[in-house]
């Protein structure tokens, strides 16, 4: 349709949707790009492109877009809720808390939107009691958490967002069982919410290192590579997903894999250099040299001058066969820490493998 009719606003708007849908966000955002000019206040185009800032975090890109759309449509209440969020996110509260809508009863929500659980949580105003039980969780207050959401949860029993903050206070009390059960309820009302499919894996990994049973183990670690999987399809740059499904296939014994997975984790959020390091120590131990090489060069930009990451690299061209390079990089690590005995035992069985050699 949209090839057909390159001007018809629907089309590219529904493909947008769809795209979101299916997690592919630059497609989708290429989609609501060619409508915006067509009708530059279509509630479809413009929630959607707000909704797609939302998601990769450019607050401030959501609430120049909304603003400028609720000026034509000022009683678009998802738009009104999308830029509650976007003030929220960006650490306005008092703006949010204007921004958001008196009445929400009315307003068109796809149902397979992942901005279902959150608006579902603002049309009843549970936001204030489910952020002092997630205060409480994280203080170790468990049963006072406990008592706030299982209220909450009789009050309303179809609301994800309880039941996700519900299955963190059963983890914490290890119950886990029913906290995988709560999850697969939540995912039953909002099927593609990422962070219900992180929680699942996480939780399903930690009912595997429970489990003296193989098969039952394996079992658990399959079910959790495919919440972890459903994460990176949904939200391709959720950096945590694939830090999930790197933790997820190093318990499965594909190490390869789990370190692949870590590496792309690394990559998407570029400046961290914890990510970095533990990328590189998966790549070594799996003697993937190139990729070791590259995460080991990119954390030496992020933290110069640190004497284990040059040690690292060092070895890692080593063994990919650069043995200058390696020297070099050993000689480096050994001015920073001059006393560190495997830099210098390295050292000297590379200079004794060169002597060998020459003779």
């Amino acid at each position: 349709a949209r090839k057909a009719e390159p001007e018809y606003v629907t089309g590219h708007t529904r493909a947008g949707e769809w795209y979101a849908v299916e997690g592919d966000f630059d497609e989708a955002r290429a989609a609501y790009e060619q409508a915006l000019p067509l009708a530059p206040n279509d509630p479809a185009t413009n929630r959607g492109l707000a909704r797609l800032d939302i998601q990769e975090h450019h607050w401030t890109d959501a609430i120049d877009r909304l603003n400028a759309y609720l000026e034509h449509l000022p009683n678009d209440t998802t738009a009104r809720f999308l830029l509650s969020s976007a003030y929220r996110g960006n650490g306005e509260l008092e703006k949010a808390a204007a921004a958001a809508p008196a009445d929400a009863s009315v307003g068109i929500i796809d149902e397979n939107d992942a901005w279902l659980a959150e608006i579902m949580m603002e049309r009843r105003g549970f936001r204030p009691l489910l952020n002092r039980a997630s205060q409480l969780i994280q203080a170790d207050r468990v049963d006072e958490a406990l008592a706030i959401l299982e209220e909450l949860r009789m009050s309303a029993p179809d609301e994800p967002l309880v039941l996700i903050n519900l299955h963190q206070a059963y983890r914490k009390l290890h119950r886990t069982e029913e906290a995988l059960q709560l999850l697969e309820q939540a995912l039953k009302l909002v099927p593609r919410y990422h962070m219900t499919h992180l929680y699942l894996a996480g939780t399903l990994l930690e009912l595997a290192g429970q489990t003296a049973d193989a098969d039952a183990r394996m079992a658990y670690l399959d079910r959790a590579l495919e919440h972890a999987v459903a994460t990176n399809e949904i939200r391709p740059t959720f950096v945590y997903g694939h830090i999930m499904r790197a933790d997820v296939l190093g318990a499965m014994g594909r190490a390869d894999e789990s370190a692949e997975a870590m590496l792309h984790a690394a990559d998407l959020e570029r400046s961290n250099g914890s990510y970095y390091r533990t990328a590189a120590l998966k790549l070594i131990e799996t003697e993937q040299w190139s990729s070791a090489i590259r995460a080991l060069r990119r954390l030496d930009e992020l933290e110069p001058d640190n004497a284990f990451t040059l040690y690292l690299l060092g070895s890692a061209l080593v063994n990919s066969g650069d043995r200058d390079a390696g020297r070099a990089m050993l000689l480096r690590a050994q001015k920073l820490a001059p006393d560190e005995a495997r830099i210098a035992d390295t050292l000297r069985s590379l200079d004794g493998t060169a002597s060998e050699s020459s003779q």
